[in-house]
């Protein structure tokens, strides 16, 4: 997907710009003296402190989803995911916990055995053993080898009741992409015979994304300067066009929008 080039949308960001940054410059009337001048530039060092204060905070959210279902007991447990968010399908941790019990039965330090329909070659940070290592984040994490239908397994040391399984893509929020959308949760006595469980399916909209870092932090521009702050409000937009689903109803490539009310597209 090639980078959008937002000036097509400057309208929607200088709004936006003066609620986050309310400071006044001077009229366009006004005459140019230095005092003036001086008037101005104290306002571009008013600007640029305060925009060097502004931070987007991270929402403490761990990505975590968890699928309940009705106590059964089982000795493995299979997550089948038939869609992903964002090509091959990522999980960080599967775990599995019983109806009465906070504690996670699928632990590799238990005695369970992860196992997957495929794996993701070339990374070394990705490997079916991090399906139930206990580590947290994409550094730890199993990924599939296609966007198909795909599966994810644990085998428990022995049979036990189980009411619920929790993933997460990366618990550490520093991915989001790669989220399952739609999964089914299936149990098994012997790993031959399985019955469906539980099952996920929800839509990209409703999937519990961080608020995005702020990459482009006005202290890091090489100027704090005005020029400066619209080079950072055409990279933020870019960035957050970049985070957008290609098939989104407010994407381009779905319905391309005119600059200006009637205008061409």
């Amino acid at each position: 997907m090639k980078d959008i080039v937002p000036f097509r949308c400057a309208a929607s960001w200088i709004p936006a710009l003066a609620l986050l940054f309310p400071f006044q410059s001077a009229s366009a009337t006004e005459p140019t003296n230095r005092t003036d001048q001086g008037r101005r530039e104290i306002t571009e060092e008013a600007f640029a402190a305060h925009a060097a204060k502004s931070t987007l905070d991270r929402q403490t959210n761990t990505l975590a989803t968890s699928i309940e279902f009705a106590v059964q007991e089982a000795r493995f447990v299979r997550l089948v995911i038939r869609r992903s968010h964002g090509n091959e399908p990522c999980i960080d941790e599967l775990e599995v916990y019983g109806p009465d019990s906070p504690a996670n039965l699928a632990l590799a330090s238990r005695g369970a055995v992860p196992r997957a329909s495929s794996l993701l070659p070339g990374y070394a940070i990705h490997a079916v053993a991090h399906l139930n290592d206990g580590l947290y984040g994409n550094d730890h994490s199993w990924i599939a080898a296609t966007t198909g239908e795909e599966w994810a397994q644990i085998e428990l040391p022995k049979p036990a009741r189980v009411a619920r399984v929790v993933l997460s893509r990366d618990r550490n929020s520093r991915f989001t992409d790669r989220q399952i959308l739609e999964a089914e949760v299936c149990l098994s006595p012997d790993g031959q015979t399985w019955q469906k469980a539980g099952a996920l399916k929800r839509t990209v909209s409703e999937l519990r994304l961080p608020e995005p870092n702020l990459r482009f932090p006005m202290m890091e521009l090489p100027e704090p300067t005005w020029a400066g702050a619209v080079t950072y409000a055409f990279l933020r937009e870019r960035d957050t066009w970049s985070r957008m689903d290609a098939k989104d109803y407010l994407s381009p490539f779905v319905n391309d929008r005119s600059a200006v009310p009637d205008g061409p597209p």
